[in-house]
């Protein structure tokens, strides 16, 4: 099985949404760092990000306006310097329109053949943030295993909603109504294994996929559209009327959106491109059983996971808390946590122990200290969720201030009682 890249960006200084559209639902695009990093160094950043990932064969079509002119030069140079090894075709033109992404799929099947899968980037935006990339390689071959199988698509990106709806469909889908989120068009949620979960989507496929030939081809040949412009297939104007997509995610986070990922408010800050230090530290070092003897070294690796523990559970925590509000339903905030920590031990400290090589003591210690670390600041998940239903509630949704407040008042103290109970119990190791 050969891995490619399917790259597709058209770089503009126009906004992709109209601030109070309802059909983009996401934070303002206006951050700290959007006067110093242009939508070019992001998306250089982005294929440097993805630097350790083990493409065979690449497509570029890359174009942008007046102030992007030079956009596909650079990013073609990038791209041959990041993956010297790969096989790249490139064009200055990004398809815009049925006709052209039909006809593009020609140069696919050329490249990629029928069955090798390869991940489609629709953005130019979506960062590789994972510190290892085996996890991810390991889940396409999973999910691409069998040449017969019908057209899949593997969900590389915007993990937190995703295992927010895996964790909990019903407090998602609950909270899509009132909040910003991505499951509306899911059906039922199953486990494929402990790290990865399957779904069938309905009439709509998000833009950050991994497929093969036969997926995209199936995609762009149910395509509806109301409009000749389509730059991607998430674009409002296309639609898949009658068609079901079989898609698949992980609950490991192993892309970000960089761009405007608002969806959870530890992220609405943007991204920072620099890979944890430790984490390249051991990725790196034959030694790194002997860095794992130092006590200094564990409690970074401690704080190290705990971090991503919060990162990859909040918004799961807050959409369960705000649907058990909404239907004055009992919440059980340390069952919530216990399953919360199952899925990061099974997504992080089992899949690094594999390909890190810890040992089972150290993993039952890690997994233990993460969990003591996560109860003894438990007001860390918890008022990220709270800050989020701040931002959501009072600044993106049209209810008016006297109601929003009223329910964050109601919030804050079924947060502080969910608190005091997490304070006091540890889960079950």
């Amino acid at each position: 099985m050969q891995l490619g890249l399917y790259f597709n960006s058209h770089l503009t200084q126009d906004p992709a949404w109209t601030p109070g559209s309802n059909k983009f639902p996401t934070y303002p695009r206006s951050s700290s760092w959007s006067d110093s990093l242009d939508k070019l160094s992001v998306c250089k950043a982005s294929i440097q990000s993805m630097r350790n990932l083990p493409f065979k064969n690449i497509i570029l079509n890359i174009s942008g306006d007046a102030h992007y002119s030079n956009a596909y030069h650079e990013i073609r140079d990038c791209t041959k310097q990041t993956f010297p090894l790969a096989k790249i075709v490139s064009s200055n033109i990004r398809p815009s329109s049925i006709e052209s992404w039909k006809n593009d799929l020609d140069r696919v099947k050329d490249l990629f053949g029928d069955i090798n899968p390869f991940v489609c980037a629709f953005n130019h935006d979506h960062i590789f943030v994972d510190y290892i990339h085996q996890p991810f390689v390991e889940t396409i071959e999973n999910v691409f295993n069998n040449s017969k199988l019908d057209p899949r698509y593997l969900y590389y990106s915007h993990t937190p909603e995703l295992l927010s709806i895996g964790h909990n469909p019903k407090a998602s889908k609950d909270a899509f109504e009132d909040l910003a989120g991505i499951g509306e068009w899911f059906g039922p949620i199953e486990n494929v294994s402990n790290t990865c979960f399957s779904t069938v989507s309905k009439s709509f496929i998000h833009g950050y996929f991994a497929t093969n030939f036969q997926g995209l081809a199936h995609l762009w040949n149910a395509a509806s559209i109301t409009s000749p412009y389509v730059p991607r297939p998430d674009w409002p104007s296309v639609s898949f009327p009658n068609t079901n997509f079989n898609c698949y995610f992980s609950s490991r986070e192993f892309f970000r959106h960089f761009d405007g990922y608002g969806h959870i408010s530890l992220l609405a800050n943007g991204l920072s491109l620099q890979l944890n230090h430790l984490s390249d530290i051991l990725t790196q070092s034959p030694k790194y059983e002997m860095l794992l003897e130092s006590r200094d070294v564990q409690a970074e690796l401690v704080n190290f996971y705990a971090k991503k523990f919060i990162e990859q559970s909040t918004l799961a925590f807050r959409n369960v808390l705000y649907s058990s509000w909404k239907s004055g339903t009992c919440f059980n905030g340390r069952k919530e946590l216990e399953v919360l920590l199952e899925h990061f031990t099974e997504s992080y400290l089992v899949w690094d122990s594999k390909y890190l090589g810890y040992n089972q003591e150290t993993l039952s210690n890690f997994r233990n200290s993460v969990c003591h670390h996560t109860l003894s600041n438990a007001t860390a998940l918890a008022s990220q969720a709270l800050a989020d239903l701040v931002l959501q509630n009072i600044n993106f949704t049209n209810r008016a201030n006297a109601q929003s407040n009223s329910l964050l008042l109601k919030l804050k103290r079924r947060l502080s009682n969910i608190i005091n109970n997490l304070k006091q119990k540890t889960p079950n190791d």
